[in-house]
C-alpha cells in the first residue's frame, strides 16, 4: 500500500500517537507497539525513551525539541513516527480470502510420486472437472473480485486441456501462477504457454540428481533442470522451489548455496528466483516435523536463504507487514478447488473438510469463506485477542496449531477458538523480527 504523506510539522505540532501502546524491553530496547494498527517503532536510547515520552504528554515539538539533549535521537524518532504513519487515525487494511486468489488442483493425476507429496498425487480422483467447468468457475471467480489463480496438480500438464484453461484465466484478467515439477514440459510448450504464466514455480529437491531421486526419483533432476533454464530464457518469471527431507536436508545444506549461484551466474537474469520451504507437513513417506527436529530444520533452511539472499527474513517480514496492512488470520477462508470440484478454506485440501462443491453458488461460497475467516480470526481466538501483536503475527497455522484442526464442523459458535499453544520463544522471534526491521530500515547497528 504506496502512499505519499503530506504533513507540515511546526514546533506547535502536537503529535496525534496512538493510545493503545505496548512496551516490550528486548536486549535494551524498547519495543512500542501499536495493536490495534499493527504498528511499531523502536527505541535504542534513553534520550529517545525521554523523547517519546515527552510527546505522549502532548508535549509540542518545538518543546521536545529544546527538552531533549540529542538533535539526532529526536529527529530519529520523528523520522519513526512520521515515516510509519504512527498515529492514532491510522487505517488498517487487513489480508482478506478474496485477497489470496483461487488455488486450483486442476488434476489429481501425475508422472512422479514424490515422498512428501501432501496430496499423494498420482492417480486421477474420480469425476475430475472438464475444461467447461474450470471455465465457469474462472468466471464466477473473475466476476466476484478474484484476481489471482495458482494452478497446481497432481503435475498441470497432466491434463489434457491444460493451455486452453491458463489461456482462459490469463483472458479473463488473472495473474497466472503455475506449481509443477518441470518434467514434462519442452520448447514447444514454453513457446505456447509463456505469454499466460506470469509466474511459474518448478520443484528441484537436491542441487543434483541423487539428492532430488532420493524425493522425487530418478532421472528426473537434470530435466526439470533444462526446463528451468527455457523458462528463464523465454522471460518467464521462475521460481526454484525446494523442499528437503530429513533424509536429504543435511547434504542440501553443504550444496544449495553454490548450485544456486552458480545458476544465477550463468543465466543473469532478473526472472529467477530461489525458495527453500522452512516447514515440512506430512505427506506421502513423510511425517510433519515436530518440536526439536522442526527447529533443526527450519533454522537449516532459514540460515540458506539469509546465505543466498542477505537479510531475507527481514525482507520478507518487512514486505509482509507494510504500513497500513495488517494480519487477522493465516490465509484460512481462501478457496481452494480440488480437481473433482469440491471447495475447501485452505490448499491443504487433504488434511480439511470441504466446505461446497462446483454445484453450489460461488457468492455463498465466498460469503462463507468470508464468515469463517473472521470466525477464525485473531479476534475470535484465545489466547491471542489479547495479544499487542496479533495482528502482526495472524494467530499461526489453523490446521497444525488449533485444536479445530481447520475443519469448520469443529467450531462451536458459542465459544471462541483456542490455539493449542504460543511460546515465549515463537513471540520473541516475532519481536525480533520487529526491531531487525527497523534496524534494517534505518541502517540502525
Amino acid at each position: 500500500m504506496e502512499k505519499t504523506l503530506e504533513i507540515e510539522l511546526t514546533e506547535n505540532t502536537i503529535l496525534n500517537l496512538p493510545q493503545n501502546l505496548f512496551y516490550n524491553r528486548i536486549n535494551h530496547y524498547l519495543l512500542v507497539i501499536s495493536q490495534n494498527t499493527a504498528n511499531w517503532i523502536v527505541l535504542f536510547t534513553e534520550e529517545q525513551e525521554k523523547i517519546f515520552g515527552l510527546l505522549c504528554e502532548k508535549y509540542t515539538l518545538g518543546k521536545v525539541s529544546e527538552l531533549s539533549n540529542s538533535e539526532e535521537d529526536f529527529n530519529f524518532v520523528i523520522s519513526q513516527i512520521i515515516d510509519r504513519d504512527f498515529n492514532a487515525t491510522q487505517k488498517v487494511e487487513f489480508n482478506a480470502p478474496h485477497n489470496e486468489g483461487l488455488y486450483i488442483y486442476l488434476t489429481n493425476d501425475c508422472n512422479l510420486a514424490c515422498t512428501h507429496c501432501y496430496m499423494y498425487s498420482g492417480k486421477p480422483k474420480i469425476d475430475e472437472l472438464p475444461k467447461e467447468e474450470w471455465f465457469k468457475i474462472i468466471k464466477n471467480a473473475q466476476e466476484n473480485g478474484i484476481t489471482a489463480i495458482t494452478f497446481t496438480g497432481g503435475e498441470v500438464l497432466q491434463y489434457k486441456e491444460w493451455l486452453e484453461i491458463i489461456k482462459f484465466a490469463k483472458e479473463s484478467n488473472m495473474t497466472v501462477t503455475l506449481l509443477t515439477n518441470g518434467v514434462l514440459w519442452d520448447k514447444d510448450k514454453i513457446a505456447k504457454s509463456k505469454e499466460y504464466i506470469d509466474e511459474l514455480q518448478i520443484s528441484l529437491d537436491g542441487t543434483d540428481e541423487n539428492q532430488n531421486a532420493i524425493v522425487r526419483g530418478k532421472d528426473n533432476f537434470q530435466k526439470a533442470l533444462e526446463n528451468v533454464k527455457l523458462f528463464v530464457k523465454a522471460g518467464v518469471k521462475v521460481v526454484v522451489a525446494t523442499t528437503p527431507t530429513l533424509v536429504n536436508v543435511k547434504d542440501i545444506e553443504k550444496t544449495y548455496i553454490n548450485f544456486a549461484k552458480e545458476l544465477l551466474n550463468e543465466l543473469q537474469s532478473e526472472h529467477l528466483y530461489f525458495k527453500i520451504s522452512q516447514k515440512l507437513i506430512t505427506g506421502r513417506k513423510v511425517q510433519a516435523l515436530i518440536k526439536d527436529k522442526a527447529k533443526e530444520y527450519s533454522a537449516i533452511t532459514r540460515n540458506l536463504a539469509n546465505s543466498l539472499y542477505p537479510n531475507s527474513d527481514i525482507k520478507n517480514f518487512v514486505n509482509n507487514m507494510e504500513i497500513g496492512t495488517g494480519l487477522k488470520n493465516c490465509g484460512y477462508g481462501g478457496i481452494s478447488i480440488s480437481s473433482d470440484g469440491k471447495f475447501f478454506l485452505c490448499n491443504r485440501v487433504e488434511d480439511i473438510e470441504p466446505v461446497a462443491t462446483n454445484k453450489d453458488d460461488f457468492k455463498t461460497i465466498i460469503k462463507n469463506a468470508n464468515y469463517y475467516y473472521e470466525w477464525s480470526s485473531v479476534d475470535n481466538v484465545m489466547p491471542c485477542m489479547s495479544c499487542e501483536i496479533k495482528y502482526i503475527c495472524g494467530g499461526g497455522c489453523r490446521i497444525d496449531e488449533y485444536h479445530f484442526a481447520g475443519k469448520q464442523s469443529k467450531i462451536t459458535e458459542t465459544q471462541p477458538l483456542i490455539k493449542i499453544d504460543c511460546t515465549e520463544e515463537y513471540k520473541n522471534s516475532i519481536y525480533e523480527k520487529m526491531i531487525g526491521s527497523i534496524k534494517y530500515t534505518y541502517q540502525v547497528d
